[in-house]
């Protein structure tokens, strides 16, 4: 590819999120798997995840631009 051309490696985006009433916005490189949007197998998981009783903690390394992380962090705050 030539210089002016290839896509800046730095291009972020914005991609949003809807849950439990909430909207919650994550800036994404370009180059991210589901940089365009949050991909429907995540999605899926957060609408059937039911966990009982509460998780007391969350691992979310390496997975991406943290979507899981985030949103159950928000769905179980304690």
């Amino acid at each position: 590819m030539a210089p002016e051309t290839q896509p800046d490696p730095y291009f972020r985006k914005g991609v949003s999120l809807a849950l439990d009433g909430e909207r919650l916005e994550f800036e994404v490189g370009h180059t991210l798997f589901a940089s365009h949007e949050v991909d429907a197998g995540t999605k899926l998981l957060l609408r059937c995840l039911e966990v009982d009783p509460p998780p007391r903690r969350i691992l979310d390394l390496g997975c991406g631009y943290g979507v899981l992380g985030i949103a159950l962090a928000r769905r179980f705050p304690e």
